[in-house]
């Protein structure tokens, strides 16, 4: 075993680990919000940690190139994605959890 291998393995694993971390986040956090964020923040850096993996493991340039693109890719568009999905809900009224202390975005909603 190479330690290019074992590098590849370590990002794998990591990548998995932060992914099965967002998909633990969807099942048990309480709102839409929070569940958006774990999704949105864990999800993107698992995918991100498991493409860097696979550059590794397949060290040629157009695997490299693909696994770049698709982190630039995910770094630009999840947090816009992840904003427009939290506003969508907020606008529509979908309701947040009970512990909620702030919401700064109330005197938002009458502008539209």
């Amino acid at each position: 075993m190479t330690t290019i291998t074992v590098i590849a393995g370590v990002f794998i694993l990591l990548g998995a680990g932060f992914v099965a971390i967002a998909a633990l986040g969807i099942v048990r956090l309480s709102d839409i919000y929070l569940r958006m964020h774990s999704l949105a923040k864990a999800g993107t850096l698992g995918v991100g940690l498991v493409l860097t993996g696979a550059a590794f493991a397949l060290p040629s340039v157009g695997v490299v190139v693909r696994a770049i693109g698709a982190i630039a890719f995910l770094v630009v568009t999840a947090p816009l994605a992840s904003h427009l999905i939290g506003r969508a809900a907020h606008r529509t009224g979908v309701p947040q959890c009970a512990s909620t202390v702030m919401d700064e975005w109330k005197e938002d909603r009458s502008e539209s």
